[in-house]
């Protein structure tokens, strides 16, 4: 689990959980100011969030400024807990070009009981090459985003239960290329988010969100959700999300999962600061809009010609309700290998 949120396996997995919106989670009472600040790693509040309703635009302001950028480059920073274990990587992020210029490119390394993993995952404008490299395995998987995009131009907008892009692209196709977009589209797709909480953090002044399920996301999953308590929640799903995107830029320089043992969090004084344990954070930092890039950032040659090919699947995955959840969170179907 530690390697899969990039190139939105993560985001795979979290579609199954049970539903956020039948459970009633215990309000904590609130924290006074001093032991606010002391939890949240230097984050002071600038104006407290407005009377309920939805920020969902914030978050879709940000998927479109991130459409709309010709070139990012930004290191990232990975935490993930997995039932007693803590795991910690790094990374860099590349996106370059906009519309059917666009290319993006995830390098992220984890340490796995004592070994190194790697992940990187590119997208040349074409193909999406995702190289996992465990201690002891490799894979490699493809996207034909061609084919992906005829398949969505031939589907009615109901079948493909997902809208259009900020500019106009195929939801399916910003839930399929890989790169920063397509987090921030999962989250759309599968969170709703309650008011902002305006926050400064460091010399950056901060949008804090917090994202609740769908109902639609989750009564598709998990039948069973109305009649279950948090105590039910699978252990390695979020519960809720916490996003930070910048007042300025409209970058999403942290985003953070929470699992149910964090649920009360959710609608407590201290919902817009940073989990002392997380089920999953990535925080984005160094982040440049004109850096250089060489010219070979965006090229893949898969080892020995050997690969599956998943865009049938995903294809398939994109289109219908997600399948109910497995005992991982995780359909484990095989592509076809070349």
């Amino acid at each position: 689990m530690a390697v899969l949120a990039v190139g939105g396996g993560y985001w795979g997995a979290m579609t199954w959980a049970p539903r956020a919106s039948e459970l009633r989670p215990t309000v904590v009472p609130a924290a006074p100011p001093a032991a606010i600040e002391a939890s949240s790693a230097g984050v002071a509040v600038i104006s407290a969030p407005g009377g309920g309703g939805s920020d969902d635009q914030l978050v879709l302001d940000a998927l479109e400024t991130l459409e709309r950028r010709q070139n990012i480059a930004a290191t990232l920073r990975q935490f993930v807990r997995l039932g007693d274990d803590r795991l910690a990587g790094e990374g860099r992020f590349w996106q370059k070009g906009v519309g059917n210029q666009r290319q993006t490119r995830w390098d992220l390394k984890t340490l796995v009981a004592g070994e190194t993993a790697f992940v990187t995952q590119i997208y040349d404008g074409d193909v999406v090459w995702t190289d996992r490299k465990l201690p002891a395995t490799r894979k490699v998987t493809r996207v034909d985003m061609a084919a992906l995009r005829r398949e969505a131009s031939n589907m009615p907008e109901a079948d493909l239960q997902q809208g259009r892009g900020p500019l106009g692209e195929s939801m399916m196709e910003l839930m399929a290329r890989g790169g920063l977009s397509q987090l921030m589209a999962g989250l759309h797709r599968s969170f709703t988010f309650g008011p902002r909480q305006t926050l400064r953090q460091g010399n950056r002044t901060m949008l804090a969100v917090v994202g609740q399920w769908r109902p639609e996301r989750l009564e598709r999953v998990w039948p069973v959700a109305s009649t279950a308590s948090v105590g039910d929640w699978p252990p390695h799903l979020p519960h809720h999300v916490l996003v930070y995107i910048d007042a300025n830029d409209r970058f999403p320089y942290f985003i953070e999962y929470r699992g149910a043992d964090q649920s009360e969090m959710a609608t407590s004084a201290v919902a817009h600061y940073h989990a002392d344990d997380p089920l999953a954070s990535f925080e984005f930092i160094d982040v440049q809009f004109a850096a250089a890039m060489p010219a070979d950032t965006f090229q893949f040659t898969p080892p020995d010609n050997s690969w599956t090919d998943v865009t049938a699947r995903l294809i398939e995955e994109l289109r219908a309700p997600p399948a109910p959840l497995e005992a991982e969170g995780t359909a484990r179907r095989e592509g076809t290998w070349r």
